[in-house]
């Protein structure tokens, strides 16, 4: 999940987060709703940097 983040630049704060939640890495919030991260405790910034790293993991696998 670090070597994710890093690459993406995503803070701390959202892996912390996401990482309260049970995600253990990218492929696991392939499968998470929106709604579902939407009610996370995330800042709407977060969800966008999300989306657009996910989007960006998904073109590369």
């Amino acid at each position: 999940m670090a070597d994710f983040f890093a690459t993406y630049r995503l803070s701390a704060t959202l892996q912390e987060v996401l990482s309260r939640h049970g995600f253990t890495g990218p492929s696991s919030l392939c499968y998470a709703m929106a709604q579902d991260v939407g009610s996370m405790e995330l800042r709407y910034g977060d969800v966008a940097q999300l989306k657009d790293a996910m989007a960006q993991w998904s073109q590369r696998v």
